[in-house]
């Protein structure tokens, strides 16, 4: 049997004129350590998900392709994302929207059928996702936004004391608002919502993104 995740950390290169009309966004991944290509806003909007979600090791974009059957005629196929979480478990994810998710017949596109065959027959999991899911809460996907572009190159440099006062902080009052560590000096000067995002990155603390945009009334806690 092939072996399935090989070749899975490099993405197959396609040219933007493939995609012509299309949206195309690019963008630094910290959790990869390059730049990640995209042509839908909702591949990019899945990517700031797994690349703020602790849990994710590590991803990549068009990770693999695979030559299919369909309609009597070979055609490559690539897949959208694969993803390795710290658990070990790796998936394969379909990125696309409800309305194309099932043809006049009520069926999978058949390149989808064929991606999803692939991946049963190599052992390793296939996740259809659409807006339905990624896009369930957009304050939390703003906030992502937000925070992974505070994140991406910030180097907490001489912040590593603040760490332990936050922690007895929060370990005794459970829950503070951003405006309070503030108040109280917890946080690096000047860099109170670049360190924020970089321990929420490192999944050392909790917030309320789901909850409000970002500001000084947002809850922290461990």
């Amino acid at each position: 049997m092939e072996e399935p995740f090989m070749d899975l950390y490099k993405p197959i290169e396609e040219p933007r004129s493939k995609y012509f009309g299309k949206n195309y966004l690019a963008v630094y991944s910290r959790k990869l350590d390059r730049v990640v290509h995209f042509f839908s806003i909702l591949e990019y909007y899945n990517f700031l998900l797994l690349e703020m979600n602790h849990e994710v090791i590590t991803f990549c974009e068009k990770p693999k392709q695979i030559e299919v059957l369909i309609d009597g005629k070979w055609k490559n196929v690539i897949f959208d994302m694969w993803v390795k979480y710290s658990d070990g478990t790796e998936e394969m994810q379909e990125i696309m929207y409800e309305h194309s998710k099932v043809n006049d017949m009520g069926k999978l596109p058949e390149s989808v059928i064929r991606k999803q065959n692939w991946c049963s027959e190599s052992s390793i999991s296939f996740r259809i996702i659409t807006e339905k899911e990624i896009l369930s809460n957009r304050l939390l996907i703003s906030n992502l936004e937000r925070l992974a572009a505070k994140n991406r190159r910030y180097i907490p440099a001489g912040a590593e004391q603040y760490l332990s006062i936050l922690n007895k902080e929060l370990q005794r009052y459970k829950t503070r608002t951003i405006k309070e560590l503030i108040r109280k000096q917890l946080l690096p000067p000047y860099e109170e919502y670049n360190y924020l995002a970089y321990l929420y990155y490192k999944g050392l603390i909790n917030m309320n993104l789901e909850k409000r945009l970002l500001d000084y009334e947002t809850e922290v806690w461990l």
